[in-house]
Parts: C-alpha cells; sequence; structure tokens
C-alpha cells in the first residue's frame, strides 16, 4: 500500500496530466492553474502551506528542467549551427526572464549574437 505522500504524488500526477499537451500559448495559464491544483491538493492533504510553497517550487523545477532537456536534445539531433543557435535561444529562454535584455548586455560588452533559424 503506498504511504501517503506516494498517494499525493500520484493525485496530483493525475490532476495535471489534463494540461500535459495544451498549446504554448497557453501555457503561462496552465502554469498557474496547475500551481493551483497541486497547491489545494497539498493543502488539503497536508495544511503546511511552507511544505506547500516547497512542493509547487520542487514540481515547477522538475517541469523546466524536463523542458530543458527536450530542447537541448532537438537541438543535438538537428544539424547546422544556425538551428542549434536557434535551440540554444530556446533554452536561454527557459531559464531566464528576458532573452533580449541578456542579448542587448551582451552586445554592449562588445558579444556578437547571431541569430538562430528554426529548423
Amino acid at each position: 500500500m503506498p504511504d501517503k505522500h506516494e498517494r499525493v504524488a500520484g493525485e496530483i500526477e493525475i490532476a495535471l496530466r489534463d494540461n500535459e499537451y495544451r498549446p504554448e500559448d497557453e501555457r503561462a495559464f496552465l502554469l498557474y492553474s496547475d500551481s493551483m491544483i497541486v497547491a489545494s491538493i497539498l493543502r488539503r492533504e497536508y495544511g503546511d502551506d511552507d511544505y506547500i510553497h516547497k512542493e509547487i517550487a520542487r514540481v515547477a523545477r522538475l517541469d523546466a528542467l524536463e523542458e530543458v532537456k527536450q530542447v537541448a536534445i532537438g537541438g543535438l539531433l538537428t544539424d547546422g549551427g544556425h538551428h542549434k543557435q536557434w535551440y540554444l535561444e530556446k533554452i536561454l529562454g527557459l531559464v531566464v526572464d528576458d532573452v533580449d535584455a541578456v542579448k542587448q548586455e551582451l552586445l554592449l560588452e562588445g558579444y556578437e549574437w547571431e541569430a538562430g533559424i528554426a529548423p
């Protein structure tokens, strides 16, 4: 018989599965709604807001790492430096809030930035 943590993790997984294949333009809303689903399940089971926030952050990190992994794999399996540059820009966009600000900062420091081309 699964312990409480395993049961709650399974319940969260089932609750979030419906949102897995949504279009990218719905992503911000879904991340918010996913966190609300997770929060309500955790609050019901544990009632500890500190634990809830830590668990939401942990789940969000795992989701972000999986997305970075998938984009990196796409880049590794694609030929052409201009396409690989596109993948690197996508990965950067997953880990910073404003890719354009990073780009401008690097340009001001004298670096060149070659725009990637989507595969």
